[in-house]
Protein backbone atom coordinates (compact mmCIF):
# COMPACT_ATOMS: atom_id res chain seq x y z
CA UNK A 1 0.00 0.00 0.00
CA UNK A 2 2.77 2.17 0.93
CA UNK A 3 4.52 1.80 -2.81
CA UNK A 4 0.62 2.93 -4.35
CA UNK A 5 0.75 6.10 -2.32
CA UNK A 6 4.36 7.04 -3.11
CA UNK A 7 3.47 6.29 -6.92
CA UNK A 8 0.06 8.28 -6.93
CA UNK A 9 2.16 11.09 -4.99
CA UNK A 10 4.88 10.73 -7.86
CA UNK A 11 1.85 11.05 -10.63
CA UNK A 12 0.68 14.22 -8.93
CA UNK A 13 1.79 17.84 -10.58
CA UNK A 14 1.63 20.04 -7.14
CA UNK A 15 3.77 23.22 -8.80
CA UNK A 16 0.37 24.62 -10.40
CA UNK A 17 -0.72 25.21 -6.66
CA UNK A 18 1.85 27.74 -6.08
CA UNK A 19 -0.05 31.11 -4.42
CA UNK A 20 -3.38 29.12 -4.87
CA UNK A 21 -5.70 30.16 -1.99
CA UNK A 22 -7.41 27.16 0.26
CA UNK A 23 -8.73 26.46 3.31
CA UNK A 24 -6.38 24.55 6.20
CA UNK A 25 -8.95 21.34 6.82
CA UNK A 26 -6.81 20.76 9.91
CA UNK A 27 -4.84 22.74 12.48
CA UNK A 28 -1.66 23.58 10.65
CA UNK A 29 0.94 22.97 13.61
CA UNK A 30 3.27 23.14 11.78
CA UNK A 31 1.80 19.99 9.18
CA UNK A 32 -1.52 19.47 8.21
CA UNK A 33 -4.12 19.26 5.71
CA UNK A 34 -5.40 21.60 3.38
CA UNK A 35 -7.98 22.24 0.62
CA UNK A 36 -7.42 23.22 -2.53
CA UNK A 37 -10.63 23.26 -5.05
CA UNK A 38 -11.50 19.45 -5.26
CA UNK A 39 -7.54 18.37 -4.11
CA UNK A 40 -6.92 18.13 -0.20
CA UNK A 41 -3.09 18.24 -0.10
CA UNK A 42 -0.78 17.60 3.15
CA UNK A 43 0.55 20.55 3.84
CA UNK A 44 3.36 22.94 6.13
CA UNK A 45 2.91 26.03 7.79
CA UNK A 46 5.98 28.38 9.48
CA UNK A 47 3.53 29.19 11.86
CA UNK A 48 0.46 27.99 13.76
CA UNK A 49 -2.73 27.88 11.68
CA UNK A 50 -6.17 27.02 13.20
CA UNK A 51 -8.31 24.66 11.24
CA UNK A 52 -10.45 26.56 9.13
CA UNK A 53 -8.42 29.50 8.50
CA UNK A 54 -7.66 30.56 4.86
CA UNK A 55 -4.28 30.08 3.75
CA UNK A 56 -2.13 30.35 0.51
CA UNK A 57 0.58 28.08 -0.82
CA UNK A 58 4.06 30.15 -0.63
CA UNK A 59 6.28 27.00 -2.00
CA UNK A 60 6.54 23.91 -3.61
CA UNK A 61 9.22 21.46 -3.60
CA UNK A 62 8.21 18.00 -5.19
CA UNK A 63 5.32 16.88 -3.40
CA UNK A 64 6.02 19.48 -0.79
CA UNK A 65 3.64 22.33 -0.36
CA UNK A 66 4.40 25.41 2.24
CA UNK A 67 1.74 27.96 2.88
CA UNK A 68 1.10 30.88 5.43
CA UNK A 69 -1.84 31.90 6.63
CA UNK A 70 -3.60 34.26 3.80
CA UNK A 71 -5.68 36.87 6.90
CA UNK A 72 -3.38 39.74 8.37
Amino acid sequence: EAATISQREKLVDLEGLLGATGLATTPLAPGGKARFGNHLVDVTADEFVPRGARVVVTEVHGNRVFVRSAEG
